[in-house]
C-alpha cells in the first residue's frame, strides 16, 4: 500500500511540474499556424529608444520591435544599437534555455520585425550594423558602454523557451538549464564584441 501511495504521490508530483501549454492556431489563407502562447511575445510595448533609456527587463522581443521603430524614425544609433543589445539578449538567453530547438527564436525575430535586413532592405541600418562587424572602435566602444550600464537580463525567457518544441508538450520545471552560471555565460555573450 505504502509502494502505491508513494508511486501515486510521484506521478502526481511530475504533473505539477509540467506547464501545460495554451495553443494558438492562426489561419491565413491556406496555410495554417499552430503556436504556443507566449512564443516570442513582448512584455512591454516600447517607442524607440536609446539605449541609455534601455533596461534588463526588456526581452528581445521588447528590443527587436524598438530597434525597428527607431530604424523607422531614421534614429540610426538608437536602432543599432538596440538590435545588438536585442542580440545580446538572445544569445545570453540560448545559452540558458534547455529547449535547443527554442535558440532560433532570435533569427524569427529579426524577421518579424525587419524581414531580412541587406543593403537593399535596410541600407542605413545594413551600413551602421556593418561598422560594428567590421570592428570601428567608436562605434563598438559606444555600444560596448550602453550594453554593460544596462547589464546582464533579468526576465525569464518565456518568449523563448515558449517558442521551442518541447513547450508543446509542456515545460518542465522554469525551462533553463539547471546549474547555469549566469555571470560567466554575460561574460561569453560579451566576447565577440571585444569590449575594450
Amino acid at each position: 500500500m505504502k509502494f502505491l501511495l508513494l508511486t501515486l504521490l510521484l506521478i502526481v508530483s511530475a504533473c505539477a511540474t509540467r506547464q501545460q501549454p495554451r495553443m494558438v492556431q492562426e489561419t491565413s489563407g491556406n496555410v495554417t499556424n499552430v503556436r504556443v502562447a507566449g512564443s516570442l511575445a513582448k512584455t512591454h510595448e516600447l517607442p524607440c529608444i536609446s539605449i541609455s533609456e534601455a533596461n534588463n527587463s526588456y526581452t528581445p522581443a521588447d528590443l527587436y520591435a524598438s530597434a525597428a521603430k527607431c530604424d523607422a524614425a531614421g534614429r540610426r544609433t538608437d536602432a543599432v544599437q538596440i538590435y545588438f543589445l536585442a542580440g545580446a539578449y538572445s544569445v545570453y538567453d540560448s545559452m540558458r534555455v534547455k529547449d535547443r530547438s527554442a535558440i532560433q527564436a532570435r533569427q524569427v525575430l529579426i524577421i518579424n520585425n525587419f524581414g531580412s535586413i541587406s543593403d537593399t532592405s535596410h541600407p542605413r541600418l545594413y551600413a551602421d550594423i556593418q561598422k560594428i562587424t567590421s570592428r570601428q572602435p567608436a562605434a563598438i566602444a559606444a555600444l560596448c558602454a550602453g550594453i554593460k550600464a544596462v547589464g546582464k537580463p533579468s526576465y525569464h525567457p518565456h518568449y523563448m523557451i515558449l517558442h521551442g518544441m518541447a513547450a508543446f508538450d509542456g515545460i518542465e520545471g522554469d525551462g533553463l538549464v539547471p546549474d547555469y552560471d549566469a555571470a560567466a555565460n554575460w561574460a561569453k555573450t560579451l566576447a565577440p564584441l571585444r569590449c575594450p
